[in-house]
């Protein structure tokens, strides 16, 4: 859910109000420097660099106005599953931000938050043959 997946791809997906090459930076922080800055470090730390085959089946849920963590982060990830042939799927919110609430104020969110948790439980249902 909305988080960071590929460190190394930051600057390529940023329309947000995070600086992730500042120093108060929770990536530059969790790096000991820039990402632009450590690469290679970076790779190492994407989600995106461990996809393979044997990957388990992958939910990802991301507002399309987080302004925090740009939803490129899923596609890319979603994209790196696909391409894997790994069971996934990529459920864009409507109108959410980073946490997955109103990006602004009155805005609908869809799908709702009771909506989300229901594909959550039928998708760990279908995904590992639970009833």
């Amino acid at each position: 859910m909305f988080g960071l997946t590929d460190l190394t791809a930051i600057e390529d997906s940023v329309t947000s109000t995070m600086d992730y090459n500042s120093a108060s930076s929770p990536v530059t922080k969790f790096l000991g420097r820039p990402p632009k800055d450590a690469l290679d470090l970076a790779k190492k730390a994407s989600p995106v660099a461990y996809v393979d085959a044997k990957t388990p089946p992958t939910l990802i849920i991301h507002g399309e106005m987080d302004n925090i963590v740009n939803i490129h982060q899923a596609e890319l990830l979603y994209n790196a599953l696909v391409k894997a042939g790994v069971k996934t799927n990529l459920v864009r919110v409507k109108n959410a931000g980073h946490g997955l609430g109103p990006a602004s104020q009155g805005a609908e969110v869809s799908p709702s938050a009771k909506e989300i948790e229901a594909m959550e439980v039928q998708w760990f249902r279908d995904a590992f043959g639970m009833k």
